[in-house]
C-alpha cells in the first residue's frame, strides 16, 4: 500500500470503483468491513468515502466487490472545455505532490482515462492529450503500461475527477488469478457481486455452479465460508476449477465429489445438495451457443429443481427476456438488474423458491 503524507488517523477522502450496476453490493460490502463509514458521493460506477489509512488498508484485505480503491486528489469538478481539464489535472498534481510519499519529478507517471461522453467529444472538438501530458509529468493516455503513479481521470458528460493509485495493480486483480485464462472467464469482482446477491435473496447456504469454467464463482462463495458444488461438461475446467479451491482451502479429497464433469442437459445431480445456484452460462461475444432455447430451457429445470425447497438462483445472461420467460414457465418469478461488462449490458437475473428469504441490498 502507498505511504500517504497525513496523520494515520486522518481520514480523507477515497474513490471505490466498481463494475456499473454494482455500487449498492459495492456499498453493502464496505458497510460492513467500515460500519461507520462516512460517504460523499455515490454514482453507477463508483463510490467516494472517507476513511483513515488502516481503515484503506482493511477496506483493501477485504473487499471482493471493489474493483479498485484510489485517493481523491481533485474535483468533483465541471470539465466543459480545455480550461476545465487543465485546472483538474493541475489540482491532481499539485495535491499528488504534496499528499503523497514517492510522487517527486523522479517517479514516472501514467494516467487512466475513464470517460462517457467527455467534453472534447462535442464539437468544437479538441484534444486532450497535450493537456494531459503537460499537467501530468508527460503521462501518456494512450501507453497501456502502469507507472508507479497512475492517475486516473473519471469523466462522465461534464462532471469529473482524479484519483491516484494506493496499490501497483488494480484491488481486483490482486491475488486472484491463479488459473491461467480461461475463454469467457468472469471477472473476479462480479463473481463476488453475484455470490452476495446470492446469499441475500436466499440465505448463506451451499451452492452450485453448473457452469463452473475455471471456478471463479465457486471460488468467491468458498471464500466466503458457503460449501461449494461445481461442475462443467468441459473436463479441463473441472481440473482448473479444483484447483482453485484447492488453492482457497478446500481440502482435496473432498473435491473429487463436489467439483465433476456434467452437462446441464443431463439434469439434476444427486451428488448435489444446495440452495444457491448462481451461473455465467454462455453468453456474449465470448462463447458461441448453437441452441439457446435448449440451453436455457435446461437451466431453468435445473434451477427449478434446486429451489424446490427455498433458497435463490442468481444468472448473467444478455439475453435476460429469454430466460426469464423459461423460468416462469417452472413457476418462478424472476428480477433482472442490467450491469457493464465487456463493452456490453449483461443483466443479472435473480429468483427466489418458494420458501426464499427475501433481504434486498439497500
Amino acid at each position: 500500500m502507498r505511504a500517504l503524507n497525513s496523520p494515520p488517523d486522518l481520514a480523507r477522502p477515497v474513490v471505490l470503483y466498481v463494475t456499473k450496476g454494482l455500487v449498492d453490493v459495492a456499498e453493502a460490502e464496505l458497510r460492513e468491513i467500515v460500519p461507520q463509514v462516512g460517504l460523499r458521493q455515490r454514482e453507477e460506477r463508483f463510490l467516494v468515502a472517507d476513511l483513515t489509512p488502516s481503515e484503506i488498508e482493511r477496506v483493501g484485505a477485504l473487499a471482493r466487490v471493489v474493483d479498485d480503491i484510489r485517493i481523491l486528489v481533485a474535483g468533483p469538478s465541471t470539465v466543459r472545455d480545455e480550461d476545465g481539464l487543465e485546472a483538474l489535472c493541475a489540482s491532481a498534481e499539485k495535491e499528488i505532490g504534496a499528499s503523497v510519499t514517492g510522487a517527486d519529478d523522479s517517479a514516472p507517471w501514467s494516467v487512466t482515462l475513464s470517460t462517457r461522453n467527455p467534453a472534447w467529444r462535442c464539437k468544437p472538438r479538441w484534444d486532450p492529450k497535450p493537456i494531459l501530458a503537460r499537467t501530468l509529468h508527460d503521462a501518456d493516455p494512450d501507453s497501456t503500461q502502469r507507472q508507479p503513479v497512475d492517475v486516473r481521470i473519471q469523466l462522465d458528460g461534464e462532471g469529473g475527477h482524479a484519483s491516484v493509485n494506493i496499490w501497483s495493480r488494480p484491488l481486483g486483480k490482486q491475488d486472484r488469478d491463479i488459473t491461467a485464462a480461461w475463454r469467457g472467464a468472469l471477472h473476479p469482482t462480479v463473481a463476488a457481486a453475484l455470490v452476495r446477491l446470492a446469499v441475500d435473496l436466499g440465505g448463506p447456504n451451499a451452492l452450485y455452479g453448473p457452469f463452473c469454467g475455471s471456478g471463479t464463482i465457486v471460488g468467491e462463495a468458498a471464500r466466503s465460508g458457503l460449501p461449494v458444488y461445481a461442475s462443467d461438461r468441459s473436463a479441463d475446467a473441472v481440473c482448473r476449477t479444483r484447483e482453485r479451491l484447492t488453492h482457497a482451502g478446500l481440502p482435496a479429497d473432498e473435491l473429487s465429489h463436489r467439483v465433476f464433469v456434467r452437462d446441464v442437459y443431463s439434469g439434476p445431480d444427486p451428488r448435489v445438495d444446495a440452495r444457491l445456484l448462481v451461473a455465467n452460462p454462455p453468453w456474449g461475444k465470448q462463447v458461441r451457443v448453437s441452441d439457446r432455447g435448449a440451453l436455457f430451457e435446461a437451466l431453468a429445470q435445473l434451477v427449478a429443481h434446486t429451489l424446490r425447497s427455498g433458497g435463490a438462483a442468481v444468472l448473467l445472461t444478455t439475453h435476460e427476456e429469454q430466460l426469464m420467460e423459461r423460468l416462469r414457465r417452472h413457476g418462478l418469478k424472476p428480477t433482472s438488474r442490467p450491469v457493464g461488462l465487456l463493452g456490453q449490458t449483461p443483466a443479472i437475473v435473480s429468483c427466489t423458491g418458494r420458501y426464499g428469504v427475501g433481504r434486498p441490498i439497500a
